[in-house]
């Protein structure tokens, strides 16, 4: 196998092994590295890191670049506001004014009292 096709060593420590070494120094009495073997030795596909930055770039990049004042906020939400309607209609069974393609609040409740009454009545023997 040629040279080029070799990764070459970095000179300065990744990130997981210098943890890997700290970890222990720091909190010795924590967990002992026989336990966890992971802390000893570098993690293979892990190794190769620079910084935490290769890990996490969404959260890192997904930061406001300034403060949006209030009434930027309130300018841009100024056209979120209610727009009239204009689809009425009459209702053919009772007259009252309905949105069009949509039920009669009056009949639905009419005829939803019926059913609920005659569900609770007794039954007829």
């Amino acid at each position: 196998m040629s040279a080029a096709l070799l990764p070459r060593a970095s000179a300065a420590p990744s990130l997981l092994t210098r943890m890997s070494t700290l970890l222990p120094t720091l909190f010795p009495r924590a967990v002992p590295t026989a336990a966890l073997p992971w802390l000893a030795a570098p993690l293979g596909a892990l190794a190769g890191l620079r910084s935490l930055l290769e890990l996490l770039p969404p959260i890192v990049l997904a930061v406001p670049k300034s403060k949006i004042s209030h009434s930027r906020k309130s300018m841009r939400s100024a056209n979120k506001g209610l727009k009239p309607k204009l689809n009425f209609s009459h209702c053919e069974a009772c007259g009252t004014v309905k949105l069009q393609h949509h039920l009669c609040p009056k009949c639905f409740s009419e005829i939803s009292r019926k059913w609920k009454g005659e569900s609770r009545a007794p039954p007829r023997a």
